[in-house]
């Protein structure tokens, strides 16, 4: 009776701390799984594939980069190294190495894209054609998905802000089918946009980000805090505008006269910017710069020596993070926060799951590299 009672005992106390264990949060995180692999200086995260059970790297411990593949008990399960075809058509990765839905590796680089298996062996090879090079190379943003390659128009990209009425035709995406290389513009800036308000803007400061869902793209252009979505497909019908609230952010609203930007050599550091958009589930999370206090901007023009701006570069870069927002789908904003020891360059959507490796640039020495399955918490 009284070894009954202990083991009773034993259950209620283990039940209980295993309904309490408690996650570490940050910001609008909850971590709730992790996957630990081994890392060195010369191994860069890529990408990591749930259903494979891998993670993808470029090794550059020699002149000859190679892709290095483990499970996610850290075991290396291959390596191979680039081909010349690699070589020719990727003279500089423009986006990381990245897990497709067909078990592949794809890459894009400045003169087309290429699939691998995970083997090495190549799959098939799409050579950009030459009218497009241009374009493909001044882009920083993509998104492939059915066979279709959107990247930034050439004719947003080249854009010269002195002359207002371009605004109003230009496309910003073009969506590039990978399987005959035929092209297609896409989305026009809406009349609504700060773009479209007669202001003069600072050249790039209407580059977009989007993030491709379904039959709709979420768009937002550059320094200008509102998330559009269209209607994937032709005419790329305005079906939602969707203004957010960000809490560190400084909106520019523009110049009245063209002359003004031609001054303003402060203004990539005193404006905010919108850096990526992410959808998971029915929620937007949002990386964006806030854009330095202009009292400090002002600072950096007194600066004297290359010594000095170096150090007000780097103290800057410490007070003013880049931030993360969780925004709901009506423009709600959830969360609003600096995701400490998260590498917010490299946000992956799994399988509807959110996972963010660690931030190492603290830290370039670490051997192992943790990458975080994480959930929204709001409460």
């Amino acid at each position: 009776m009284r070894n009954l009672l202990i083991f009773q005992i034993i259950l209620i106390v283990f039940s209980c701390s295993k309904t309490e264990k408690k996650f570490e949060e940050i910001g609008g995180f909850e971590k709730i799984d992790s996957i630990q692999v081994p890392i060195s200086p010369t191994l860069i995260f890529q990408d990591l594939d749930l259903n494979s059970e891998k993670v993808l790297f470029l090794d550059k411990s020699d002149s000859s980069p190679k892709i290095l593949l483990m499970d996610f008990k850290g075991n290396t399960k291959n390596t191979f190294p680039l081909t010349k075809e690699t070589n020719f058509l990727f003279e500089d990765i423009l986006i990381p190495f990245a897990f497709q839905a067909d078990q592949s590796i794809s890459a894009i680089g400045p003169k087309g894209l290429i699939n691998y298996s995970f083997t090495g062996t190549s799959i098939s090879t799409f050579i950009m054609p030459k009218n497009l090079i241009e374009q493909i190379s001044k882009s920083t943003y993509f998104d492939i998905s059915e066979n279709n390659l959107i990247l930034w128009n050439r004719d947003i990209v080249n854009l010269n802000n002195k002359d207002l009425s371009k605004f109003e035709n230009i496309c910003v995406l073009e969506s590039i089918n990978i399987a005959n290389g035929e092209s297609k513009p896409l989305i026009k800036i809406p009349n609504i946009s700060i773009f479209r308000n007669d202001k003069y803007y600072i050249k790039g400061d209407w580059l977009p980000v989007f993030t491709v869902e379904k039959d709709e793209i979420h768009i937002i252009f550059g320094i200008e805090p509102n998330i559009y979505t269209f209607k994937k497909g032709h005419p790329n019908k305005l079906l939602k505008n969707t203004p957010i609230q960000l809490k560190a952010y400084r909106n520019f609203e523009g110049y009245d006269n063209y002359a003004s930007t031609l001054r303003s050599i402060n203004h990539p550091l005193s404006s905010g910017k919108i850096l990526s958009i992410q959808k998971i589930n029915k929620h937007f999370l949002i990386t964006y710069f806030p854009g330095y206090d202009p009292i400090n901007v002002n600072e950096k023009i007194r600066s004297k020596s290359t010594e000095e701006l170096i150090e007000f570069m780097r103290k800057m870069k410490k007070d003013y993070p880049n931030k993360m927002a969780v925004i709901d789908s009506i423009g709600n904003t959830l969360a609003d926060f600096t995701p400490n020891g998260l590498d917010i360059n490299k946000i992956m959507i799994k399988n509807g799951e959110l996972w963010i490796p660690e931030n190492l640039n603290t830290n370039l020495n670490k051997s192992q590299l943790k990458i975080y399955k994480l959930k929204i918490n709001l409460n």
